[in-house]
């Protein structure tokens, strides 16, 4: 059952836009100075960034921790979200397909059986 979004429903939805694009700025922001600040040193007037780490360990915790939460959560976000997205179409196109099928006298059955 749907329910109809009323006037201030609509107010708070467009509120939430502008707040999450600030806190993926803030968060990015905060998150990379924390890293590369700790991790940069300079040499010879050079900065290299990400390699002043305190241990190896920390090193490898933080690359094993990049890697996942950047790379492998997206994927299966994006592999969830577009699956089930392929699904709902697949299952209306069968609906559509029965449907006009069905008016030209076809066993509706024997159309769903196949799919």
């Amino acid at each position: 059952m749907r329910v109809p979004l009323t006037h201030t429903t609509q107010r708070h939805i467009l509120n939430i836009g502008p707040v999450s694009l600030y806190n993926t700025w803030i968060g990015s922001i905060v998150y990379n100075m924390a890293v590369v600040f700790s991790t940069s040193v300079v040499t010879d007037g050079v900065c290299y960034g990400y390699v002043n780490w305190k241990s190896r360990l920390a090193a490898v915790i933080y690359g094993i921790w990049h890697f996942l939460s950047f790379f492998i959560v997206v994927i299966i976000g994006f592999t969830f979200c577009y699956g089930r997205i392929l699904m709902v179409i697949r299952r209306q196109a069968i609906a559509v397909y029965a449907s006009t099928v069905s008016h030209q006298g076809t066993d509706l059955q024997r159309i769903v059986s196949r799919t």
